[in-house]
């Protein structure tokens, strides 16, 4: 019997350890796929993981820009115009003064009906804004910087201001840059839409010249002043600009 056992053994013995080789690879190719899957999921858990990183912007509302589109009646310039050169003067047009000053009172009251007389193009979505606004108590100490615009009828305004913060006692220099034109009626109207390319670029220069620059740069510099000497003040604009 034993005779024949190792007969067939020797006669079977290769098929056997083939056999025995296959079943080996299969094992581990079976746990070699285990541990791909293992590793691979591991990276992709860690790859999600720091890609989905929630970021939330505040951005801080001052005042709506009003530097925007000109009413529909006013004379549109064709090409880009150039601003003559004057002196930087405060408050020299009065009619000018007089709607600057109206129209940041009523900014700061929140006084939608005025504020719609004085704006040619007041959206729901500035509406909504001013109203919602629940930082800024007012405005003061408004100066009004006049250059004539590039048509007839037409102004570029820089106006002054210091904004008024609720429980803060220190007010917050500032500066606005707006386009004025005139109405059918002969009325000075802030615009408040989006200006074409010639307007814009005729507002860029403005704020290119070294009389203007100069008086961005002292106003940045009251800014910062301002938070320096209270921390009131600088937290709620920290807040706000994050």
């Amino acid at each position: 019997m034993k005779d024949k056992f190792r007969e067939w053994l020797s006669d079977n013995l290769r098929y056997i350890l083939l056999g025995v080789a296959i079943l080996i690879v299969l094992v581990l190719v079976f746990f070699g796929v285990r541990l791909l899957s293992g590793v691979m999921g591991n990276s992709g858990k860690n790859q999600t993981t720091s890609n989905s990183v929630k970021v939330v912007t505040t951005t801080p509302t001052d005042t709506p820009e009003a530097t925007d589109t000109p009413a529909a009646d006013t004379p549109q310039a064709t090409e880009t115009p150039v601003p003559t050169e004057a002196a930087l003067t405060k408050d020299s047009n009065a009619e000018l003064q007089n709607l600057f000053s109206n129209y940041y009172t009523s900014l700061g009251n929140k006084d939608i009906p005025a504020l719609k007389t004085m704006v040619d193009n007041l959206t729901e979505a500035d509406q909504a804004q001013i109203e919602n606004d629940t930082y800024i108590e007012g405005y003061s100490d408004v100066a009004t910087y006049t250059f004539d615009g590039p048509t007839d009828g037409t102004y570029v305004v820089i106006a002054s201001y210091n904004c008024k913060y609720r429980d803060i006692d220190t007010k917050a220099p500032g500066l606005n840059q707006m386009y004025v034109s005139t109405d059918a009626n002969g009325k000075l109207v802030i615009a408040g839409g989006t200006v074409d390319e010639a307007i814009s670029a005729y507002m860029t220069d403005i704020t290119n010249r070294e009389e203007v620059k100069k008086l961005i740069t002292d106003t940045q510099n009251a800014y910062q002043a301002a938070l320096a000497s209270d921390e009131k003040l600088s937290a709620l604009m920290a807040s706000v600009s994050q």
